[in-house]
């Protein structure tokens, strides 16, 4: 018996599908043949990968996973990561998109390409929209007690206040279904503070992320709607200190603008005490923030030119890594692809007939799915969620979105 691995590529094999790995190649490949003196020899090499299959294939798993130990040792004990983390985020600090400090790191990126080895590194031009955030401050009143400055952040794409005091009576909402109950009337005028929790019993913190996550997106256009000034979040974080969190907020279209701003985890519970003790809450907020159209930018590239065999290695195999695999491929490259799921695919699955990624549009503006969806006049909708939001079907806020 020949065992020969096929030029299609890297067979993935366990005991069960044997067989059925062991027939395809026999139908493809002449290099597969059956000793013509002995039929039971033939049944038996049908019988044969049932037994043996994934003990050949284990073998070479085995080598893949010490090699794997190996990189990942070398990560762990002489890594430079988390070095490099600090130093971008602590000497350069933020960097919002169009900004100085954007600039600055695109320059600090380039340079530690280049000292990693890459062969060459440049820059693609890229236009970005501009938010600034500028100077802010909230402060809050008990009753008609001293005003209290309290932590916070505009949330990204927000608008601000102009530069102008923007005053109000708070009200608590824990819930956006408490919120849909409340009438118009007592929300107009109010600034409506949210204070869902960042859920800890979820062991997948990216799950609690995309559970807390509408009320960053979608609040200060529900509260628009029913006339209320400004949005108040709790943070969306596992931590339970003071220091405000934010993301990027979206407004839908027809509807006001109002601000939004993010408070800690302890602001927040010092706030909701407060007004469920029935005292009056009143705050300030100034804020500096908006959009300022559009400027032209740069990503960094860095390339690292492979070896003369022609062997390529694919990290991940989703929507992207499989196309770039079929590529390379096709003009003749030996190609692995590398995954940590057990499935192929990425974000394309589909369960009990309902696809759970691939329909997904993530950051519509400057992505080049939302213009060939509008290119095709494909209808879309606007929803409450993202590919990260686990919170179920039944609390997904659908609107009908307008391109």
């Amino acid at each position: 018996m020949y065992l020969h691995r096929a030029k299609t590529g890297y067979c993935t094999v366990n005991v069960r599908h044997g067989l059925v790995i062991f027939l395809d190649l026999l139908q493809k490949n002449s290099t597969f043949r059956f000793p013509k003196r002995n039929q039971n020899m033939k049944k038996l090499l049908y019988i044969l990968p049932l037994f043996l299959g994934g003990f050949f294939w284990s073998q070479n798993f085995k080598q893949d996973s010490l090699q794997f130990k190996k990189i990942s040792d070398e990560i762990l004990v002489n890594g430079k990561s988390y070095e490099d983390l600090r130093e971008l985020t602590k000497d350069i600090g933020s960097r919002l998109s169009g900004s100085s400090n954007y600039e600055k790191s695109a320059d600090w990126a380039m340079k530690k390409l280049l000292e990693a080895g890459a062969d060459q590194v440049w820059f693609q031009p890229v236009m970005v929209n501009v938010w600034t955030r500028g100077d802010e401050s909230l402060k809050l009143r008990v009753n008609h007690g001293k005003w209290k400055e309290v932590k916070m952040l505009s949330l990204g794409n927000s608008e601000g206040t102009k530069g102008k005091d923007l005053e109000g009576e708070v009200i608590l909402v824990k819930t956006l279904e408490d919120f849909e109950k409340l009438p118009d009337y007592a929300v107009k005028d109010k600034i409506v503070f949210f204070n869902y929790a960042f859920k800890q019993d979820f062991v997948v913190t990216g799950q609690a992320y995309g559970d807390a996550g509408k009320y960053r997106r979608v609040t200060p256009s529900e509260v628009a709607k029913k006339g209320g000034k400004a949005v108040i979040i709790r943070s969306l974080t596992s931590s339970f200190d003071d220091v405000p969190h934010t993301g990027s907020t979206r407004y839908e279209d027809g509807i006001p603008k109002i601000p939004a701003v993010a408070i800690g985890a302890e602001s927040a519970d010092y706030l909701e005490e407060i007004l469920l003790k029935k005292q009056k809450v009143q705050a300030v907020l100034n804020s500096n923030c908006g959009m300022n159209g559009q400027m032209m930018t740069k990503s960094v590239i860095g390339e690292i030119k492979g070896k003369s065999d022609e062997k390529v290695i694919v990290v991940g195999a989703g929507i992207a890594g499989l196309a770039a695999a079929r590529a390379l491929r096709d003009k003749g490259y030996d190609v692995t692809i590398l995954e940590a799921r057990k499935r192929s695919g990425g974000r394309i699955l589909t369960q009990h007939s309902v696809d759970m990624g691939a329909h997904w549009i993530y950051g519509t503006e400057g992505n080049p799915i939302t213009n060939l969806a509008r290119q095709n006049a494909l209808d879309t909708v606007f929803v409450g969620g993202d590919s990260t939001y686990c919170g179920g079907w039944e609390a997904l806020e659908l609107f009908r979105a307008k391109f």
